[in-house]
């Protein structure tokens, strides 16, 4: 069973409630660890220039590598916990992440589709949500831009932009250690070395190691599972030629050896399923159910019950008993009838040259340009079993996983200019570029058929009908049923290419001592295209009993053979391109506040912000089959409009500071993902597909406030409250069943991954020893509403095991610094309380739901060590 640490708990939990000795406490410190970290003043880049934080008119929270180790944030995941509106989790696969920030976003590996929320370091964007959750290993500090940042970041910010700013090299000499280990294995190293090479040029290195075992028990393999294996490595170099340039270089490198999650499968068979099973003769008195919303079967099998069926005759019995013998095991066990993999690599190099006049220059009073240059890789491979049981029913993934896999490149360039006209206005202006090109594989499929098919003449290397057959690469292999004649086992090979260029302008004008007048606007353009085929592998080419074959526990490597048969009449074959294009204005107004006897200094802003975010393609359709659906093969791109009032203020003397703001949105021509029913295998072996259309348009508005005080010696609370509405305004969507345009607006449910209300909230206090340290104890909480997670265009009633019921997810910390500072020692817990949070659920195959859980209660220690600096 799970590996946990039974000793570990016991001390930390000791530590926590019981260790401290009240007479070691000889007074009270001033302030706190993290009262210093989050009350002091926050320069932030939201708006491409160094700017502090209180002074911004927008709804940013920024969290600096201060707070990030007072209070344990050691993944960018973790911002989950502690900024409100947000919401940062993995799909059904590991490293398969959906950033959602006010409920815009989305995110999962198909690389032809887009989404609204961005990830940037160091101001160069992350395409593609694989592997984005990075570690917080020498990040100087994150911000998270609520709201739609179209003016300066650009088309895939609707939603909002996630920026990671990572640690600079500096002139002096510093360095840390540390060393952190927990429950289910968790084993981290982190380490970072600055040195000033020379007065002129500064290097910066760092390195992190990151592991554990995961919390899901495999009880076929009898192993833990779902394991997490991170490195990072990060090299920057800072050169300062003269007092007028800036010039950094880094590269950025990590290496994810993940397993894939852990999940568990739960028998809820509808009456269907159970009166079927039971007329063919099989015995289901085991098994529970029959509910109303239970799930059906999947696709039509060799006698009409199912795909499972090509199994063996009473396969579909098994798998749903299987899933009962975990379930009465325990709440992470599992039954995965093999090793699973989750494989990213990413890879970034970058320049980022700044040139500050640092005085009159060309009619500004100052002028301020950076030429930012990036280059980014990013590959993927993986293994998953999707059925979380023993029998091979629905694996997936690279053959072999040493393969290529899914590949990315991306290149970025971008030129920003600001320029103080005068001591009340201010220019910022911007060109930007983006090249990026996704593969599959190496493609040497996809280009033999591209070589060979002429749509004019409708032949094939000039004849009516031939065959080409190509050694497989990289491509997404689906678990054979072995000894049957199951086709349902399909290769695909693709390439995606977005051309992206914008041009942007903002000034920020001072009218007075009182009032401020933002307002700019961007153009953007984007070129798409898209080529991909996808085909049924050549049927028997895929056993496990042969000689040769690889054994059931392995991946097959089936021929693939394209001809007119696979490809046009019973495949997918794309070869498109689009245009698309934008401009998304800004405008904001500030208002000032003089202090007074409670309020130190404000601003009270009025913000009306715009967002754009292309259209993409739906590269599942087999269109030469279902020609009704050649309409939906590009779907167009979406727009927000967002209208916010916000406040920001400082009280008692600095030692209180509250930021809020209320925002209504409009979401128009939403692009949404709708499942497609797929129960003859029409468009490959999946139940379902998923279709994207320009379906709704949406009405959003929501709270969000923030609270940083020190309201006693020593003493530091923080309070972060989000509260979100959404609604549908309209929901016109293609109808697979009618082929026709169907009115969902009252039965469809946004799909957004984020709670009605969230709160984040902590306290601490910091004890200062008679020797000088401090010890100080924390504890935290982040309380969700209920949510419930089978959502979208639903055939059915909602499952109740997909409702998340409200929640409070406890976390604590304890930390030990001595006098000198130069090392500090912290015990912490997460999820203390051991609640049962699903942050994933759905239907899975016949009859079962899956069923995806964050982690139990984790234990663990912490050890900085820090040399200079």
């Amino acid at each position: 069973m799970l590996k946990r640490n039974a000793a570990l708990s016991g001390f930390v939990a000791a530590a926590i409630t019981g260790g401290l000795a009240p007479a070691a406490m000889a007074q009270q410190s001033t302030q706190s660890a993290s009262a210093r970290a989050m009350l002091e003043e926050v320069v932030v880049t939201a708006r491409r220039t160094e700017e502090s934080l209180a002074d911004l008119p927008l709804s940013v929270a920024a969290i600096t590598a201060d707070q990030m180790q007072a209070q344990g944030i050691y993944n960018v995941q973790q911002l989950h916990n502690f900024v409100p509106n947000i919401s940062l989790t993995e799909d059904v696969r590991a490293n398969d992440t959906a950033l959602f920030i006010r409920g815009l976003g989305g995110g999962f590996s198909n690389p032809s589709q887009v989404y609204g929320t961005g990830m940037y370091v160091d101001g160069h964007i992350q395409v593609g949500n694989l592997g984005a959750f990075n570690s917080t290993a020498d990040i100087e500090r994150i911000e998270v831009l609520r709201g739609p940042q179209g003016t300066l970041f650009g088309k895939n910010t609707t939603g909002g932009a996630i920026s990671i700013i990572t640690a600079k090299p500096g002139p002096e000499f510093d360095s840390y250690l540390t060393l952190r280990a927990g429950e289910f294995g968790q084993t981290d190293l982190r380490g970072m070395v600055n040195v000033p090479l020379n007065d002129k040029v500064f290097m910066r290195l760092n390195a992190a190691s990151e592991k554990n075992d995961g919390f899901w028990y495999n009880r076929y393999l009898d192993k833990d599972t779902n394991g997490s294996d991170q490195q990072t490595v990060g090299l920057t170099f800072r050169f300062l030629p003269n007092d007028h340039w800036t010039i950094d270089t880094r590269i950025g490198m990590s290496r994810d050896r993940d397993q894939d999650r852990g999940a568990r499968c739960i028998a809820y068979p509808n009456e269907e399923v159970l009166t079927e099973l039971a007329g063919a003769g099989f015995d289901v008195s085991g098994l529970p159910g029959p509910y109303e919303d239970g799930h059906g079967f999947w696709g039509s099998g060799p006698t009409g019950l199912g795909n499972i069926e090509y199994l063996y005759p009473g396969a579909s019995v098994d798998y749903m008993r299987s899933c009962e013998i975990s379930r009465e095991m325990g709440t992470f066990v599992t039954a995965q009838d093999f090793d699973t993999k989750s494989w990213v690599d990413n890879e970034m190099f970058s320049v980022d040259a700044t040139y500050d006049s640092a005085g009159e220059m060309m009619g500004f009073d100052n002028v301020n340009v950076q030429f930012k240059y990036a280059a980014r890789t990013n590959s993927y491979r993986y293994l998953q079993d999707r059925d979380w049981t023993e029998l091979k029913i629905n694996g997936v993934g690279m053959s072999p996983i040493s393969a290529r896999g899914q590949y990315r490149t991306t290149d970025e360039f971008e030129v920003i200019f600001s320029g103080d006209i005068n001591d009340r206005m201010r220019i910022t202006s911007g060109i930007y570029m983006l090249d990026d090109k996704h593969q599959t594989g190496r493609g040497a499929c996809l280009d033999s058929w591209l070589a060979a098919y002429d749509p004019v003449a409708d032949t094939i290397n000039g004849q009516f009908d031939d065959d080409i057959n190509c050694a497989l690469e990289g491509q997404d292999i689906f678990e054979r049923l072995p000894d049957t004649d199951y086709t349902g086992i399909n290769a695909n090979n693709d390439r995606v290419t977005a051309e992206s260029f914008g041009l942007y302008t903002q000034f920020n004008w001072s009218l007075n001592d009182q009032w401020d007048l933002d307002f700019g606007a961007r153009y953007s353009t984007e070129t798409r295209g898209l080529q991909n085929v996808e085909v049924q592998v050549v049927e028997g080419s895929c056993t496990h009993n042969n000689p040769g074959d690889p054994p059931p526990t392995e991946m097959c490597a089936p021929q693939i053979q394209l001809n007119r048969e696979r490809v046009l009449n019973n495949g997918v074959f794309n070869n498109a391109s689009a245009d698309y294009d934008s401009i998304t204005p800004m405008v904001s107004l500030t208002r000032h506040l003089s202090g007074g006897n409670r309020l130190e200094d404000g601003m009270v802003y009025f913000l009306i912000s715009t967002g754009w975010l292309t259209g993409a393609f739906n590269d599942e359709l087999n269109t030469n089959l279902v020609p009704e659906l050649e309409p939906l093969k590009a779907f167009g791109d979406e727009h927000v409009t967002n209208y916010e009032v916000g406040f920001k203020g400082t009280f008692a003397g600095g030692n209180i500071r509250i930021a809020g703001d209320v925002f209504f949105m409009q979401y128009k021509d939403k692009q949404e993902e709708i499942s497609l029913p797929n129960p003859d295998s029409v468009f490959g072996p999946d139940q379902t597909i998923e279709l994207t259309q320009n379906a709704s348009d949406v009405l959003i508005s929501g709270i969000e406030f923030e609270m940083r005080a020190s309201l006693w010696d020593g003493g530091f609370v923080s309070l972060d409250v989000g509260l979100l509405d959404q609604k549908y305004d309209s929901f016109m969507a293609f109808d697979p069943d009618t082929f026709e345009i169907v009115d969902f607006t009252d039965t469809a449910t946004i799909t957004s991954r984020t709670p009605d209300w969230t709160i984040s909230a902590q306290v601490e206090h910091q004890f200062s020893l008679a020797n000088g340290a401090t010890i100080t104890p924390q504890l935290g909480v982040y309380m969700a509403d209920d949510y419930q997670w089978q959502e979208g265009l639903l055939r059915g009633e909602a499952s109740r095991n997909c409702l998340q019921d409200s929640y409070a997810k406890w976390r604590t910390r304890i930390t030990y610094e001595p006098s000198a500072g130069n090392w500090q020692a912290s015990l912490y817990g997460n999820n203390i309380t051991d609640e049962r949070i699903i942050n994933l659920c759905g239907p899975g195959n016949t009859g079962v739901y899956r069923w995806l859980l964050e982690p139990p209660a984790w234990w663990g220690a912490e050890f900085t060590m820090r040399f200079g600096g």
